[in-house]
């Protein structure tokens, strides 16, 4: 195996900035990405490439450049199945993306610009590119087209195993392997050894390096176009085999790409020209794109303003809510009641309607109040104990006497004042009343049928009265 260059560590960095620079909606020329250059690469009908068994296209062994670069991109592990199918269907469009995608592979295409008018994202610049979009307005954008890239492999290869130097591809070349990598990988690997690829293979006097056959350089795209197919050869199926893109320079000067003659400009000028359609579709598609965004920016202005308000409302309602908070902490709340014990006071509680005058059945107004049976006991007399009362209830009270008499002990009329707390309360009689009234006796009955409350009805002896025991 050849031993690598004692140049090649110090000459493995790109010299000059490559990406095309564009405003955002500003399309790309063909002077841009040097159309001719490109058309007249992927145009070649030469089959002098090594294509692995059962993968690609066709069948034949030996294919062309586009197709072998297409064939890469198709059963690359990261292409996406639209993208796959697309360009399965459409040969034009596989042409088209296919040199947009060796425009990334070099790095003529920046990560932040994509090819469709309604990109979101304020990271990236839209750019219509006229003459690559015949067939389809979409051809992705420069994230997905490097991500398919990266994924371009031999079945044999991956990210770690591939072949990173030029002399390791060409080591292998010479070893018998054909393709000696993906066609992919070898140019990302010239890309990344630019400087070392023109030394070792342009003249010295001229300067250029790998990546200047992409730039606009005063140099037909046709001879541009001619060395970079004779450095695939010479670096997939090996140097030691018949480049059929030789001239005589080459021939004479083994390892030597074809020489790069340079013209005066005014030569160049009728190369790389956009067409009257490629200019019209250029400038309506950047009057779409300014649309898109006009239209973006007054929704983001709408949501801003709407989410403000929302903010606005829900600042409004947090404050309202601390300052209830503060108030319910301040004003000191009711122990909430029992649910066993709220059950049974509105058991007991036997009438439903609206609460009607409550007359007191009291003792002839002519008694005298002294004799009332709920006269307290004088203040200079206290109440004494219960069995203090039974004892003295057994000794001094006379069966006989008048428990209304004023002769009485006062603790004695006090008990028979508390036994005779026996009232009478008269309702109005009405149907509704009588009607959700329920009998005394039902709240003793456990299980008594909650329709008995509207089927009983008061004794016919006393229909204008509701009797009921006040405890």
């Amino acid at each position: 195996m050849a031993g690598p260059s004692t140049l090649e560590p110090a000459v493995t960095m790109h010299r000059k900035h490559m990406p095309i620079k564009k405003a955002d909606g500003e399309p790309f020329t063909r002077h841009d990405i040097q159309y001719d250059f490109l058309h007249a690469i992927f145009s070649d009908t030469t089959k002098v490439f090594t294509e692995l068994k059962g993968h690609g296209l066709g069948s034949n062994p030996k294919l062309s450049f586009g197709e072998v670069y297409i064939n890469a991109l198709i059963r690359s592990s990261k292409c996406s199945k639209g993208l796959r199918d697309k360009m399965f269907e459409n040969r034009e469009f596989a042409h088209d993306f296919a040199k947009l995608a060796l425009l990334a592979n070099v790095g003529r295409v920046n990560s932040t610009q994509a090819f469709f008018p309604e990109m979101r994202t304020a990271m990236k610049t839209y750019h219509p590119i006229p003459s690559l979009q015949h067939t389809d307005g979409n051809l992705q954008d420069a994230p997905r087209i490097k991500t398919c890239l990266r994924g371009c492999f031999l079945p044999d290869e991956s990210l770690s195993t591939a072949p990173s130097a030029p002399h390791d591809i060409l080591a292998k070349a010479e070893s018998g392997k054909r393709p000696s990598t993906s066609v992919v990988n070898l140019i990302t690997v010239l890309a990344s050894h630019t400087v070392l690829v023109g030394i070792n293979h342009f003249p010295e006097k001229l300067g250029y390096d790998f990546l200047d056959l992409f730039l606009p350089i005063p140099v037909p795209s046709a001879q541009r176009a001619r060395a970079f197919l004779w450095l695939m050869f010479h670096y997939l199926e090996g140097p030691h085999e018949f480049n059929p893109y030789g001239d005589e320079y080459s021939q004479s000067h083994p390892g030597q790409a074809p020489f790069l003659l340079e013209v005066d400009p005014a030569e160049l000028a009728h190369e790389n020209v956009d067409t009257l359609a490629d200019t019209t579709w250029g400038e309506k598609m950047a009057v779409r794109r300014a649309n898109f965004l006009e239209r973006q920016s007054e929704a983001e202005a709408r949501d801003k303003d709407a989410g403000f308000k929302e903010e606005s409302l829900a600042s409004f309602t947090r404050s309202a809510r601390e300052a209830e908070g503060v108030s319910r902490q301040s004003t000191p709340m009711a122990a909430p009641k029992h649910p066993r014990k709220e059950r049974a006071s509105r058991q007991v509680n036997t009438y439903r309607g609206p609460a009607p005058d409550v007359y007191y059945h009291e003792l002839d107004v002519n008694t005298p109040r002294s004799a009332y049976p709920h006269e307290p006991v004088s203040p200079l007399q206290p109440e004494i104990t219960m069995f203090e009362h039974a004892w003295n209830t057994t000794l001094k009270q006379d069966p006989l006497a008048d428990s209304d008499g004023d002769d009485q002990d006062q603790n004695i009329k006090l008990d028979y004042g508390r036994s005779l707390n026996l009232q009478r309360v008269a309702l109005p009689k009405t149907a509704a009343l009588r009607a959700q009234a329920v009998h005394p006796e039902q709240h003793s009955r456990k299980g008594a049928n909650p329709r008995s409350h509207r089927e009983w009805q008061p004794k016919a002896a006393d229909p204008d009265l509701i009797a009921c025991h006040l405890v």
